[in-house]
């Protein structure tokens, strides 16, 4: 019941009464539930399990407050009062998602203090953490000097969780400034970092120093590519031009991270060290069967096209910059978009392509869906008109239409509405709707209040209110929101979830050219989105899918059956954010907006702190994040394996059944009572036979008579045994490899 109201975004008053429940399970449920509703209405009940006597409970809930707005007086209450670490944890960085400026002060104070005498080692980290997440958040105060001080100290602990939740929060204030003694420490640590993934963050977090430089050389010739990698992306802020020597590296994602940052570099000469990487990649064909991998040649050439274009220097103009692209792709770009070659590199050519009649041919017309969204995108990146942009309304491929809709809700014109209500009702297709209805809101926020609620924008609200898509939903409630209308509606009433059949999905295994990646899932966290992710393999929707998505040392996203980024399986799940950390080989769930989840996946390459909290996470890679991070964008996925366990009521009955089985061999019946005439055989201890022995040789004295056995049961019932009891049996010795079912005596029947 709670995972149905959570995803149907109730009213935090119909899961109130599961928040009382006599049982700490269902109240620390009821607390994530709660707070995936993200509503300020939950703020009450919240509060009450906050203060639970229960420490999971009120764990639960400091995470819930985190999703929640208007919940930072609560926190920082319950933090002045909370004792127990783990709660204390999660109550800190709950802080970093709701609090503000004012609570910097308060974050250094939990860093600075010692941990062996007041402080837990996790409770440092996620205080160093928070200044990081603050800065994320836009919260500028977080750049002072007290605070890239305080962090620099940090670089000393001897814990590597504080050095790298401290770098983490150093590369995101980015700091510019300092004394010269904290710059030359900053330095000096980034060079001396042993620990791979606090070294990266070092590399980002002293790019704008001065000394940067040295770093960078040093970092340039580690054995570790992710560190050659983060050399690659500091060079840009550096401008260290010397990354240069990096495009031939022998790893191809550390070589991508340099071809990405010489384009952005308008010092070095573009044109002569990109356009040799493009011709070289040209002969090349994209993978195009299931487990097919890219070419990494080719893949360097993709990269190297996008790479000719940006950016564009302060003193170029356009003639300029086509210019410069057309020197680097000869004998022109044009041959590099014509139908016969490749379509990535048609994709990747027309993403940088400046003729705008030509542009809006091929994202109106063009057979190729990835080549047309390339055409649309670059439409609608320049500084064009809006009569140039609604122009692509004529195309007849949705998610082009998407795009446009996407760009109407960042620059909203009144022109456009009745064409984003006609959107809205004309297609299923709940990436489309989802976008024109985003924009509608936009558009809607920028009316004066008397008019939010004319026109027909607010006709759709009942039914997209009630629609069965999460998306769907979602997009109705900012809609209604914006127009400050509640219509009456018949709610959505989805089938019963079988959460018992959800919890026997285990672990995913993904085959690609590269090795097999192990994931084990995590149906407890996200029930719906594992269950939608299984329902997808299991009916071979990933086969032959590309990974389309590959940032070096950051994430590898695959599951779009366009290839471009752009597409679904034609149906969303709602957001199931919980409080798993996006470490190295964390599975989450991507999406383009809330409750927006369909088929695309991705694998993070490395510990990416700036997702926690954020985007669903609902699997781990347990074996083979080699072979993930060895992927390239285009490498197609061979195949995805759904493992299962058997129903807890299946594995009880075959439990009960192999219990029966036991006590069959057993045969306690003949231990308990024999059958009529069936001679027992007594023990053959030795005091049983002595005491036969004497039995019988006193009988002997009294009548004269030779000794004799006797039949007579034995007066305990105990002492009369199965035949099969007379002599233990030596066990065989078991064979190598050879299985044991081994029966634990705490285990339930």
């Amino acid at each position: 019941m709670l995972v149905r109201l959570e995803s149907l975004r109730a009213d935090p008053s119909e899961l109130a009464p599961f928040a009382s429940n006599d049982h700490p399970d269902v109240r620390a449920r009821s607390a994530t539930a709660l707070g995936r509703l993200r509503d300020a209405r939950s703020l009450n009940t919240l509060s009450a399990l906050a203060a639970d006597p229960d420490s999971e409970v009120r764990a639960a809930a400091a995470h819930a407050m985190g999703q929640t707005p208007g919940t930072r007086a609560t926190i920082l209450k319950q933090l002045n009062q909370e004792a127990v670490p783990a709660v204390r944890v999660g109550l800190i960085r709950a802080l970093s998602m709701q609090g503000n400026a004012w609570d910097i002060d308060l974050l250094l104070e939990l860093i600075e203090q010692p941990v062996e005498t007041h402080h837990d080692v996790n409770e440092v980290s996620a205080g160093a953490n928070a200044l990081g997440q603050m800065a994320i958040r836009g919260i500028n105060t977080v750049r002072i000097d007290r605070v890239v001080l305080t962090l620099a100290q940090q670089m000393k602990s001897v814990d590597a969780s504080i050095r790298f939740n401290a770098a983490f929060a150093l590369a995101r204030i980015a700091p510019t400034t300092g004394s010269s003694r904290l710059q030359t420490a900053l330095i000096r640590a980034a060079i001396e970092e042993s620990h791979a993934e606090v070294k990266t963050l070092l590399i980002r977090a002293i790019a704008r120093l001065p000394g940067s430089h040295e770093v960078l050389a040093h970092a340039s010739t580690h054995p570790t590519p992710a560190i050659r990698i983060a050399a690659a992306r500091a060079s840009v802020p550096a401008k260290w031009t010397d990354v240069t020597g990096l495009l031939s590296d022998a790893h191809p994602a550390v070589s991508i991270a340099a071809i990405e940052a010489v384009g952005q570099m308008a010092s070095v000469d573009r044109v002569a060290l990109l356009g040799p990487i493009v011709q070289q990649g040209m002969p090349h064909s994209g993978p195009k069967d299931p487990g097919d991998s890219m070419n990494p040649d080719m893949a360097r050439a993709i990269a190297a096209l996008g790479a000719l274009d940006i950016p564009k220097a302060w003193w170029e103009t356009d003639t300029a910059r086509y210019t410069r692209v057309q020197a680097g792709l000869l004998p022109s770009l044009s041959m590099y978009m014509s139908e016969d070659q490749d379509p990535l590199i048609r994709a990747a050519a027309t993403a940088i392509a400046t003729d705008p009649d030509n542009l809006y041919r091929l994202a109106v017309s063009d057979p190729e869906q990835t080549v047309r969204m390339a055409a649309a995108q670059r439409i609608l990146s320049e500084r064009i008109s809006y009569g140039r942009a609604v122009s692509l309304f004529n195309a007849s491929d949705p998610m082009v239409l998407a795009a446009v809709a996407d760009w109407l809700r960042d620059q909203p014109n009144v022109k456009a509405e009745s064409v984003l209500i006609s959107l809205a009702q004309r297609t299923e297709e709940p990436s489309l709707v989802y976008s024109a209805v985003m924009a509608l809101a936009s558009l809607t926020y920028r009316k004066p209040s008397r008019k939010r609620t004319s026109g027909g924008a607010v006709a759709l609200l009942p039914s997209l209110l009630s629609h069965k898509d999460p998306s769907i939903r979602s997009a109705g409630l900012e809609l209604a929101k914006a127009a400050g209308t509640w219509p009456k509606f018949f709610a959505y009433n989805p089938t019963d979830i079988d959460v018992e059949t959800i919890s026997t999905i285990r672990s995913a295994v993904v085959t690609t050219a590269h090795g097999t990646i192990m994931v084990d899932l995590h149906a407890d966290k996200a029930p719906l989105t594992v269950a939608n992710f299984a329902r997808l393999a299991e009916s071979g929707f990933y086969d032959g899918l590309p990974f389309h998505r590959v940032i070096p040392d950051f994430v590898a996203q695959g599951g779009d059956p366009r290839g471009d980024g752009w597409g679904g399986s034609g149906n969303t799940v709602p957001d199931e954010v919980n409080s798993a950390r996006y470490d190295a080989g964390t599975l989450g769930m991507a999406i383009n907006g809330q409750d927006t989840g369909s088929s695309q996946w991705f694998v993070t390459l490395s510990p990416q702190p700036h997702l926690n909290d954020r985007y669903t996470a609902f699997g781990r890679v347990t074996s083979g994040l080699d072979a993930a991070r060895a992927l390239l964008p285009g490498d197609r996925i061979e195949s995805v394996t759904i493992e299962r366990v058997a129903p807890a009521h299946e594995r009880r009955a075959d439990e009960r059944k192999r219990a029966k089985e036991l006590l069959a061999k057993l045969d306690l019946q003949a231990i308990m009572a024999p059958t009529k005439g069936e001679k027992s055989k007594p023990k053959s201890d030795k005091k049983r036979k002595k005491k036969k022995k004497n039995l019988a040789e006193e009988q002997s004295a009294d009548d004269g008579s030779a000794p004799r056995d006797t039949e007579s049961a034995p007066e305990d019932a105990d002492e009369d045994m199965p035949d099969s009891f007379d002599k233990e049996e030596e066990e065989e010795a078991l064979l190598e490899g050879e299985k044991v079912d081994v029966i634990d005596p705490t285990e339930d029947d």
